[in-house]
């Protein structure tokens, strides 16, 4: 499974014409406490821990942790995934960064709404002069959750929990019973 969406963003990456993309741990309100579901980092790397960063290039994966995650990024991600051990004292925003230059990637994609303006600012000053940084908005993440698992309809979702043929409000519960909206 993590091979498909690996491909499925590295697809989305190569048409928005970026050599590396950083996918971040907070959620569109920059929270650091993301639920699982909602997270674009987890969903792509299956790494469950609250802080932690990951990077995709057309040849790579890694997800970047700090000492607290050692063990469970390693135990999370596939074999298809690089951990990154963020020594103690550096932080993971830094060593990515480092990371990109080595890397030398001509382009980096960021996921437009998981970035302050002064964090991108900061970005764009700390790279080498003639690396590009590009906000992507929908996510090539987001793209691709949407082609692999396509939302379910509000249609289906209100049927949920009912049999074939039962109409709204009749489950028989009653703390429905009291709610028109069941």
């Amino acid at each position: 499974m993590s091979n498909a969406r690996l491909n499925a963003v590295r697809r989305r990456m190569l048409a928005d014409r970026v050599d590396a993309l950083w996918v971040r741990s907070t959620d569109r309100y920059l929270n650091e406490y993301v639920p699982r579901d909602e997270s674009t980092r987890v969903w792509l790397s299956r790494f469950s821990g609250s802080m932690g960063e990951a990077l995709v290039t057309a040849q790579s994966a890694s997800v970047f942790v700090d000492g607290r995650y050692w063990l469970q990024a390693e135990q999370e991600v596939s074999s298809e995934w690089c951990v990154v051990r963020v020594p103690h004292g550096r932080g993971i925003d830094e060593v990515v960064r480092d990371r990109l230059v080595e890397l030398g990637a001509v382009t980096v994609g960021l996921e437009a709404d998981r970035w302050t303006l002064q964090e991108y600012e900061a970005l764009r000053a700390e790279l080498p002069d003639g690396t590009a940084v590009k906000l992507l908005q929908p996510s090539p993440v987001q793209l691709a959750r949407e082609e692999l698992e396509p939302p379910v309809h509000p249609e289906v979702r209100e049927s949920e929990g009912r049999r074939e043929g039962e109409e709204p409000g009749s489950c028989g519960c009653a703390w429905r019973r009291s709610s028109p909206s069941c």
